[in-house]
């Protein structure tokens, strides 16, 4: 669970590399994504779910918050993050991608969100340059 929990987060907060994107140089692709990103996520795992919603509007920005633990990832170490976000005010680094800083164990990280499809994203993140890591969240069932 650990490397799950520090995998998203990192790789949440390394959301999104690529040209700069903003909303008012694609209106009509900035409401696509965000609907596509917004939303419920686990990782293969199961054992935690991640909320992604959309946290500043103005500048299109998503933050990434620890919304559920189960089973082995029930322990204090992860359940301090529970209800936070983890990743904050990750900006949009191109289509469907979105770059942040991932907040984690007293470490900060940079971090990439991108979207593969409508039910599935890569996350991945890197400390120290050298430290990285990556995992693919998929959409839960509303």
């Amino acid at each position: 669970m650990m490397r799950t929990l520090f995998t998203a987060a990192l790789a949440a907060s390394v959301l999104l590399g690529g040209a700069q994107w903003t909303a008012a140089e694609d209106k009509g692709a900035a409401i696509d994504y965000y609907e596509t990103v917004v939303g419920t996520w686990q990782p293969p795992d199961k054992l935690s779910d991640y909320e992604i919603r959309v946290c500043n509007a103005k500048s299109g920005a998503i933050c990434l918050k620890v919304k559920a633990l189960r089973g082995d990832a029930v322990k204090p170490k992860y359940t301090a993050y529970l209800g936070k976000d983890i990743v904050e005010n990750a900006k949009p680094a191109g289509k469907g991608k979105w770059k942040g800083k991932l907040h984690l164990f007293g470490q900060e990280a940079d971090g990439t969100l991108t979207i593969k499809d409508a039910n599935t994203l890569n996350l991945e993140g890197c400390a120290f340059v050298v430290i990285c890591d990556d995992v693919v969240l998929k959409r839960v069932s509303q």
